[in-house]
C-alpha cells in the first residue's frame, strides 16, 4: 500500500523527489489529528488535544530525519481504523462498520505484522457493545482487502505470513476441521446453545475481552518470535533499548506511570480505559520482535502514540486527584498544624493546578521543541558529514549526469548501472531509458558482500586458481574469493543489451567507485561524462562515471585488489602452496600485477598499517608497486 500511496502522488504532482518527501511528511501531520479524534471519543476533549500535543511534538513521525517512512503511514492507517471503529460503534452505522474493515486490510496489506490487531472489532463488541452485525460486516471488510492478496501469494510461494510453507495433507485437514466447524455451529443455532452463550458474554463482557486479548497476545507472539531466526535476549538488547528506544522516545520516563494509569482505571470499570489499554496490548507482538532483533525504533511508532494517550489522561486527572488532598485529615499527616493544611488545601484547589500542570506542559513543549530539533538537525548533519550511503540526498553531480542522459543518450538504450545514485537518477530519468542494476558472479557466502549485489542464479565460489585474469578481486579471511574479470563484464552487458555502464559505488563493495580509470585504460569502455559528488572529507569523494562499450578487446592490466584482500590472498597462497611457492602462485594468478585500492569502509584504527603491509607484500611479489591512473586522468 505504501508504494500504491506514493504512485498515487506521483501522478499528482510528478516525480520530483523534493515535492514528493514534502507531500509525505505532511501527509504524516494527520497523525496527530487522528489521534486526536480518536481519544476524544473515548476518553474526553482535554485528554484528546494533550495527547495530540505529545505525538506532534514527542512522537517519531516529528524526530525522524527519514522522510519515506512506512511506519508514519501505518500508524496514520491505524488511528484511521480506530477511529472508524469507535464511530460505528457510537452510530450503529453498517458503512462504517464495513468500511473500517476495509481500512484493516489495508493496514496488513501495508505492514502484514499489523495482523496482530484483528481481534480489535471483538474486544469492541464485548467492552464497548459493537452488534454481531456489525462484527461481522467488520470483518467481511478485512476479507474483501486481503483474501484475493493472500490467495495470489499462496498461489506464487505456498505460504502466507506466519505461516510458511505447509503440506498438502494440512490443507486438508483445514478443510475438514472447518467443515466439522460448520456442523457444530448448525447444532448449536438449533439448540439454542448461542442464546445462552449470549447471556453468559452478556454477563462476563470484561472477563471474556480480556481472555480474548490475553490469550491472542501470546500466541501471536509465540507465530511471530518463532520466525526470527536468532532468538536471543543479551546485552545488545539491552543496549538496543536503552540506547536507541528509550533515547529515541521522549518522555520515555513517565510513559509507565501512563501505563499502569490506564491498567488503574480499567480495574475500576472503565470500559474506555480497557479498550485503549488493549489496544496496546494487542501490539506487545510486534514490540518483542522489534525489541528481540533489534530493528529501526521506528517500529515503535504506535505503541509510542498509544503510550502518549495514556499519559494525557493521567495528566488531566492529576488535578482532580490532587484537589482531594485537602479532603484528607492533614492534622493527623502534619501533626496538628492547621495551617499548613490550610496552605495545602489552597495549593491543591482544582483552578491553581490546572493552571500550574497547564504551564509544566507548555515549558515541556518547548523543551521538547528545542531537543527534538537539535536531534533532527545532528542526524541530517552526521548523515551529510559521514557521506551516509543510504541517504537519498539531492546534489548538483546527480542533476548534472540526469541532465547529461537526457541530452545524449537515445530514449530506450538500456544502461547498466551501479547501486549508489542510479535509482534515484532512473526515478527522475522517468524510465525513458531502461535501467539495469549491475550484478556479479559471487563466492557462496562472502562475509562482506550480499546477496543484493550478486547474480543468485549463478551464485556460486569461482575456480581457483582463475582461468582468466580478473581486473578486480576480493579475498575474504576464508579464502573466498570474488573476481570481476572484462569478459565478465562485457558478456552481462551483452545479456542485458546494454551499451552504456554507469559506474558509481555499490553497495556493499566501494571498489566500484575506482573501476573507471582501469576500464576506459583497458581500451574496451570509452568515457563519455564524469562528475564528482563532494560530501565530507576528499576521501569520500563519489564519481558518477557515464561510460560505452567499444568493442575493442580490453588490453591486459593489473588486478585492483584493497589492503585486506591483498593480504588475506597472500596468506590463502602460503597455505595452499606452501612458503617457497606462493610468490610464484601469485605471479602466474596475476601476472601483470595488483593495483592497491583503498576500501572506504574501512575504518579500522590500523587502516594504515594494513596498508603498508600489503604494499610491501606487492614489492616483494613483482619487485615494484604498480601505480594506478587517478580517476580524473
Amino acid at each position: 500500500m505504501f508504494p500504491a500511496f506514493l504512485g498515487f502522488i506521483m501522478l499528482l504532482l510528478g516525480k520530483n523527489i523534493d515535492q514528493l518527501a514534502w507531500a509525505v511528511r505532511l501527509f504524516a501531520l494527520l497523525n496527530p489529528l487522528l489521534l486526536y479524534l480518536l481519544i476524544k471519543r473515548l476518553l474526553g476533549t482535554r485528554e484528546a488535544l494533550v495527547a495530540a500535543l505529545f505525538l506532534a511534538y514527542f512522537g517519531y513521525t516529528s524526530t525522524l530525519s527519514q522522510a519515506f517512512n512506512i511506519d508514519a503511514f501505518l500508524l496514520t492507517e491505524y488511528l484511521l481504523t480506530a477511529y472508524l471503529v469507535l464511530t460505528a460503534v457510537d452510530r450503529r452505522s453498517s458503512w462504517l462498520s464495513l468500511l473500517s474493515g476495509f481500512m484493516l486490510g489495508l493496514m496488513i496489506l501495508t505492514k502484514e505484522t499489523s495482523i496482530v490487531v484483528l481481534p480489535t472489532a471483538v474486544v469492541a463488541a464485548l467492552l464497548l457493545g459493537w452488534t454481531l452485525k456489525d462484527v461481522l460486516l467488520h470483518y467481511l471488510g478485512v476479507l474483501v482487502i486481503c483474501a484475493p492478496w493472500w490467495v495470489w501469494v499462496w498461489n506464487v510461494s505456498q505460504s502466507v505470513f506466519l505461516l510458511g510453507k505447509v503440506p498438502v495433507y494440512f490443507l486438508y485437514l483445514v478443510v475438514a476441521v472447518s467443515l466439522i466447524a460448520v456442523m457444530v455451529f448448525y447444532l448449536a443455532y438449533r439448540l439454542g446453545v448461542f442464546h445462552k452463550l449470549a447471556i453468559y458474554l452478556q454477563a462476563n463482557r470484561e472477563r471474556c475481552a480480556w481472555v480474548l486479548v490475553i490469550g491472542w497476545t501470546l500466541v501471536a507472539s509465540l507465530a511471530m518470535l518463532s520466525q526470527v531466526n536468532d532468538l536471543r535476549v543479551d546485552q545488545s538488547t539491552a543496549k538496543y533499548l536503552v540506547n536507541q528506544v528509550m533515547r529515541g522516545t521522549p518522555l520515555w520516563y513517565v510513559l509507565p506511570l501512563g501505563g499502569l494509569f490506564a491498567i488503574w482505571k480499567s480495574i475500576k470499570g472503565s470500559r474506555n480505559w480497557a479498550y485503549l489499554l488493549a489496544m496496546g496490548i494487542l501490539w506487545v507482538p510486534v514490540s518483542l520482535v522489534a525489541l528481540v532483533m533489534e530493528i529501526s525504533i521506528r517500529q515503535w511508532m504506535i505503541q509510542q502514540a498509544l503510550g502518549y494517550a495514556s499519559l494525557a489522561g493521567l495528566y488531566i486527572a492529576a488535578p482532580e486527584f490532587f484537589s482531594r488532598l485537602k479532603d484528607w485529615d492533614w492534622k493527623i499527616v502534619l501533626k496538628g498544624i492547621p495551617s499548613r493544611s490550610q496552605v495545602i488545601a489552597f495549593v491543591s484547589s482544582h483552578y491553581l493546578l490546572n493552571y500550574a500542570l497547564t504551564c509544566v506542559l507548555i515549558l515541556f513543549l518547548i523543551w521538547g521543541t528545542g531537543v527534538q530539533t537539535r536531534i533532527l538537525a545532528n542526524g541530517i548533519a552526521s548523515n551529510t558529514a559521514n557521506d551516509n550511503p543510504v541517504a537519498t540526498d539531492i546534489n548538483p553531480a546527480v542533476l548534472d549526469m540526469k541532465n547529461w542522459i537526457d541530452q545524449n543518450i537515445p530514449k530506450g538504450e538500456t544502461i547498466l548501472a551501479t547501486w549508489q545514485y542510479s535509482y534515484q537518477l532512473a526515478f527522475q530519468d522517468d524510465f525513458k531509458h531502461k535501467w539495469k542494476a549491475f550484478k556479479m558472479n559471487c563466492a557462496s557466502g562472502p562475509e562482506s558482500i550480499s546477496a543484493s549485489s550478486c547474480r543468485l542464479d549463478i551464485q556460486v565460489t569461482p575456480v581457483w586458481p582463475p582461468t582468466q585474469i580478473p581486473f578486480w578481486m576480493h579475498m575474504d579471511n576464508a579464502c573466498r574469493p570474488t573476481m570481476v574479470t572484462f569478459s565478465d563484464l562485457i558478456r552481462e552487458m551483452k545479456k542485458d543489451e546494454a551499451s552504456y555502464l554507469l559506474m558509481t559505488r555499490q553497495q556493499d563493495f566501494t571498489a566500484t567507485n575506482s573501476w573507471t580509470p582501469a576500464l576506459v585504460s583497458s581500451g574496451a569502455f570509452e568515457l563519455m561524462y564524469q562528475t564528482f559528488v563532494r560530501r565530507g572529507s576528499p576521501s569520500n569523494q563519489i564519481s558518477l562515471s557515464m561510460l560505452r562499450i567499444t568493442g575493442r578487446e580490453p588490453r591486459n592490466l593489473p588486478t585492483q585488489m584493497s589492503a585486506e584482500s591483498v593480504i588475506n590472498l597472500a596468506q590463502c597462497e602460503r597455505r595452499r602452496v606452501g612458503e617457497d611457492k606462493y610468490v610464484q602462485s601469485i605471479r602466474s594468478i596475476l601476472p601483470y600485477g595488483i593495483w592497491l585500492v583503498s576500501d572506504p569502509n574501512d575504518n579500522t584504527a590500523y587502516s594504515a598499517e594494513r596498508e603498508r603491509e600489503a604494499r610491501e607484500i606487492i614489492e616483494s611479489i613483482y619487485g615494484y608497486l604498480p601505480k594506478m591512473p587517478s580517476q580524473n586522468s
